[in-house]
């Protein structure tokens, strides 16, 4: 982890990344710093509301050794003033502070344009071959670095995975079919599935190697929306 990655983590507040670490069962040690003074340690466990609606965090203690006090404490998310997450081997911490949307830098090998250019003519055939739709493209500008190739190259394999497997259910493919004769990508921040004239426009951060890899639920949420 650098400084430079933390730079990139978006800003959640407490409760967002407690109940990121519940969900996500990372077993990620933190310390709770309650309105008190006392400092808690330990792996959040469940949050919830009580009958009076008020939220409350149980944790997993530890002591200041790491280890396991075989006891849980619970503690009313009201009264948690600061929470400091302790990164070690077991989890990746930009991970848990970005919710998932930030990992561990992903090493990408090296690809050449060509590569990228028939891996896009393999979708539009996979499309044809496989739910009889013929579509032009994808279409992008490309850049020159072979790692962010690399990266797309990968990215198009997901994306051909998504469209597949969506387009073999009739009612999707028929809506397609009367939308959508081309597709292009675009280099943006976040994924994005839009319409634009005859076009299914498939913007995700196609060149940014820090980026997570398309989330294909996500993915198909959003291409729902728009067929």
């Amino acid at each position: 982890m650098t400084i430079e990655e933390l730079y990139e983590v978006p800003a959640y507040d407490q409760l967002e990344l407690l109940t990121y670490l519940v969900e996500n069962k990372t077993k990620a040690t933190v310390h709770l710093l309650i309105t008190s003074g006392h400092i808690l340690r330990g792996i959040p466990i469940s949050i919830k509301k009580s009958s009076d609606h008020e939220t409350l965090v149980r944790i997993y203690t530890k002591n200041d050794h790491d280890q396991s006090l075989d006891t849980v404490s619970q503690v009313r998310l009201s009264r948690i003033e600061a929470v400091e997450f302790m990164g070690n081997d077991t989890y990746d911490l930009i991970e848990v502070l970005s919710k998932g949307e930030r990992s561990k830098q992903k090493v990408y090998g090296e690809s050449g344009r060509l590569q990228v250019a028939k891996a896009f003519k393999a979708l539009s055939q996979d499309l044809l071959d496989k739910t009889n739709l013929q579509i032009e493209g994808p279409e992008m500008e490309l850049p020159k670095n072979k790692n962010q190739l690399n990266r797309i190259l990968q990215l198009t394999e997901i994306i051909k995975g998504c469209l597949v497997d969506l387009l073999l259910e009739d009612d999707a493919r028929q809506s397609f079919s009367s939308k959508f004769s081309k597709l292009t990508f675009e280099n943006h921040s976040e994924l994005q599935i839009v319409k634009t004239q005859d076009s299914l426009v498939i913007r995700y951060p196609y060149t940014d190697l820090l980026k997570r890899e398309i989330d294909p639920k996500e993915f198909e949420e959003q291409l729902l929306r728009v067929l």
